[in-house]
């Protein structure tokens, strides 16, 4: 009887294992499936938003969200276009895109200052004066 309890124990036991481990698989499987996704619409922006940000030349300021602490990094990429990096408090990348539809620094501007970052360094500070002020 006892041996009859233990039997059973150890199969319900194996079920749910089994079903933890499907769980897992589908999750893993959907994980990769929206990283894909994600490395395919936006890893040439990253590069050249990175690049940008790297050599300094087109970098107008750093932006933080009180909020959550995320920090919002601007550079400009070319004549016409502006590269947006956004990092979590903690220094770690959630996304870098370039926004085509913004063509002057003082959309730029609204499109950060609308999303609740402020100028957080001095050149963010200079560049907010000289446009809004």
């Amino acid at each position: 009887m006892l041996a009859d309890t233990i039997g059973d124990s150890n199969q319900k036991l194996s079920f749910w294992v089994i079903v933890l481990c499907l769980l897992c698989v589908i999750g893993i499987g959907v994980y990769l499936a929206v990283s894909q996704h994600a490395l395919e619409k936006h890893s040439y922006d990253a590069v050249v938003v990175d690049s940008c940000l790297e050599n300094g030349a087109g970098y107008l300021g750093e932006f933080k969200r009180d909020s959550d602490g995320r920090i919002l990094k601007v550079c400009q990429v070319d004549t016409e276009s502006f590269g947006i990096k956004v990092q979590e408090s903690n220094g770690n990348p959630v996304t870098d895109f370039i926004k085509e539809k913004l063509r002057r620094i003082d959309q730029v501007l609204k499109y950060v200052t609308n999303r609740g970052y402020k100028p957080h360094d001095d050149v963010a500070k200079n560049i907010y004066k000289t446009v809004f002020e």
